[in-house]
């Protein structure tokens, strides 16, 4: 999604935590199916309903793609926001480091899962609105189209009728002259019967 309530959504995200709580960074990262970290990460979230939260994430002793993920967002918290429909993960909910250092409380996490069900329901009316959107322009076009197609066969069957009344015109004329031609020869030859 790129559209302007996503851009919107993303921008109020960021100035409720990052300027006004002061936990940066903090932004809503969207699942991208072909990307093996996020690949890794979904299937993390769900294995592990509760969000994951960095330090029991780098426990684990192999390194792995949600390792590399978490350092390159410098997430501390992670939500995985599903859409209300299909609970498939469509987006994940990534919040940085508290500007003191503190570890988070659980009525913090749990303040952020709160948050995190409010934007996964907004996003999900996004991705619905843009797929009724989608829809509207694809059936706009397809309408448009067939339209267009029913005037070209208009077209066609004016032409084709102007064409059959030109023919008309000249089978009359050629009938009428045919039918003259056959009355003075019919008249001429009865005036010379009756010579």
């Amino acid at each position: 999604i790129s559209s302007p309530s996503v851009v919107t959504l993303d921008a109020v995200v960021k100035n409720c935590f990052e300027k006004k709580l002061q936990i940066s960074p903090t932004r809503i990262l969207f699942f991208l199916e072909k990307d093996k970290e996020m690949q890794s990460l979904a299937h993390f979230c769900s294995q592990y309903p509760d969000p994951l939260v960095r330090r029991d994430v780098l426990l684990q002793e192999e390194e792995t793609a949600i390792h590399s993920l978490l350092r390159s967002q410098k997430a501390s918290l992670i939500f995985p926001l599903y859409h209300q429909a299909t609970k498939k993960i469509i987006a994940f909910f990534l919040i940085g480091k508290k500007s003191t250092s503190d570890k988070y409380s659980q009525q913090e996490i749990s303040l952020f899962e709160e948050a995190a069900r409010y934007t996964a329901l907004s996003l999900t009316g996004m991705l619905y609105s843009s797929e009724l959107e989608k829809e509207v322009l694809e059936k706009t076009e397809d309408l448009r189209q067939k339209n267009d197609h029913i005037k070209k066969l208009l077209d066609d069957v004016q032409e084709q009728s102007e064409h059959a009344l030109q023919s008309e015109k000249k089978y009359r004329k050629i009938v009428e002259d045919f039918n003259e031609r056959l009355q003075e020869e019919v008249r001429t030859k009865t005036e010379k019967l009756q010579k």
